[in-house]
């Protein structure tokens, strides 16, 4: 199991300013909270898709994964992430919305 450890990124821009990051997630998933503990920690701005009650969503990150259903899966401005270590979301961020 991957686990999320809560480090250093902090974006300092209005939501306006913030590109889309989407976090499809699941009620019952560990690392789907260590994950958005993360993000709110670090005051970054997402949606979150639970893919148990939103129609769909579990088969679009099946397709995006090539068949499997990995959460949480990040959209990140259209950069797809499934379960990613800690490093690459906060590179993925920062290449999304540039240099704090």
């Amino acid at each position: 199991m991957k686990t999320f450890t809560v480090t250093d990124l902090t974006l300092e821009k209005e939501p306006a300013q913030m590109k889309n990051i989407v976090v499809y997630t699941a009620e019952w998933c560990p690392d789907c909270r260590r994950a958005k503990r993360y993000l709110e920690d670090q005051k970054i701005f997402f949606s979150e898709i639970d893919i148990e009650e939103t129609e769909g969503a579990a088969e679009q990150i099946i397709e995006w994964s090539g068949g499997r259903r990995v959460i949480p899966t990040f959209n990140i401005n259209g950069t797809i992430l499934h379960n990613p270590p800690l490093e690459l979301l906060k590179e993925a961020i920062r290449q999304c919305h540039g240099p704090n």
